[in-house]
């Protein structure tokens, strides 16, 4: 009878749909960052009306695949980021932005 229940329990946790309050829980992380995260893309989620729910196996798979470990052990987006399309003017005066001086 223990062995299934702890089976019943096992089953609830591989296919679970959670709130941003238990899933805040589970990551260690505020409500307001999984927000903030909803809003960036960084985590999958259904709204369901005024309901949003995570499915828990969906978001640690979505997390595993594009986020990575840092040296440092932060947490960093696994995208490689485009270069910044105006740059700052390099030192030499020379690039985007350099005064002219031959007036």
């Amino acid at each position: 009878m223990e062995n299934q229940d702890q089976a019943k329990a096992g089953a609830a946790t591989t296919d679970e749909f959670l709130t941003k309050k238990e899933v805040a829980a589970r990551l260690k992380v505020t409500e307001r960052t999984i927000e903030r995260w909803q809003h960036d893309g960084y985590l999958p989620y259904l709204k369901i009306s005024t309901v949003i729910l995570f499915h828990w196996p969906e978001t640690v798979a979505h997390l595993k695949a594009h986020f990575k470990v840092g040296r440092n052990g932060n947490v960093r987006p696994g995208i490689i980021s485009t270069p910044h399309p105006n740059p700052l003017p390099d030192r030499t005066g020379e690039g985007i932005g350099a005064q002219r001086r031959d007036a």
